[in-house]
């Protein structure tokens, strides 16, 4: 347990020292800093001595930024409020993670590691709108496959009524792209899913190729086929009964 956090603090803390080039002037980029209703703390079990050691991070990086803020912030201070974003992040203290890394994008609005950071954030807070507007400030930024990934997964799994809207997201992230296989594979059980098997098919063909080891594909493909052959069947079936009566 010890070093898995030990290793997740690592990796947090290297991305969040990112894309420091993206600095801009201060403006209103960041969600409104309203935590009411929302969950602040989740108990993440971190060990005693792990927490202290982080908290100790966490004060040396604030003793280090000083009173600098705003226009006064430097491109380190700004990794600074990322890295303590992160590690509240990992100690569970939510409410703590969301005025750092907003700090970060009131200074840096265009920073998409900072932007990704905070819908992850306002995800586990359970604003999900907050994060779903965190993840597409996101891509509006950085066109990057995993936080594609992140977004479509995340509108499936809290707005699945938004089915058009993850459609669309999927054929966008074609065209900005390319067929990647985990687009590809989404999309052709989007539309198994929703009984559109013809549209399934055409795209478990396009992925096989691409996954010529993944057995479930080709099963999916077959299935596709028999339950559209079923389809046609039944619909020719049904136009023969409304002549006859």
């Amino acid at each position: 347990m010890k070093k898995i956090i030990a290793i997740l603090v690592i990796i947090l803390v290297i991305v969040g020292g990112g894309a420091w080039y993206l600095l801009k002037e201060e403006s209103a980029g960041s969600n409104t800093n309203n935590n009411e209703g929302l969950i602040t703390f989740i108990d993440r079990n971190v060990p005693a001595e792990h927490e202290a050691r982080l908290m100790s991070q966490i004060t040396r990086m604030k003793n280090d930024i000083g009173d600098r803020v705003g226009e006064k912030a430097s491109l380190d201070d700004i990794e600074r409020w990322i890295g303590m974003g992160n590690l509240y992040y990992v100690l569970g203290y939510l409410k703590d993670a969301r005025e750092a890394t907003e700090t970060a994008l009131r200074v840096a609005p265009a920073n998409y590691i900072a932007q990704a950071n905070l819908g992850d954030i306002l995800n586990e807070m359970g604003d999900k709108n907050g994060a779903l507007q965190a993840y597409q400030k996101t891509l509006e930024i950085a066109q990057f496959s995993p936080y594609y990934v992140k977004y479509v997964d995340f509108l499936k799994a809290e707005f699945p009524e938004r089915k058009d809207e993850y459609e669309k997201a999927l054929i966008e992230t074609f065209n900005k792209l390319g067929r990647q296989p985990e687009f590809l594979s989404r999309l052709a059980a989007f539309y198994m899913e929703e009984g559109r098997y013809e549209e399934a098919i055409t795209h478990y063909e396009a992925l096989v190729p691409l996954v010529p080891e993944d057995t479930q594909t080709i099963k999916d493909l077959f299935k596709a086929r028999e339950l559209f052959g079923k389809q046609k069947e039944d619909a020719k079936n049904a136009e023969a009964a409304g002549e006859i009566q």
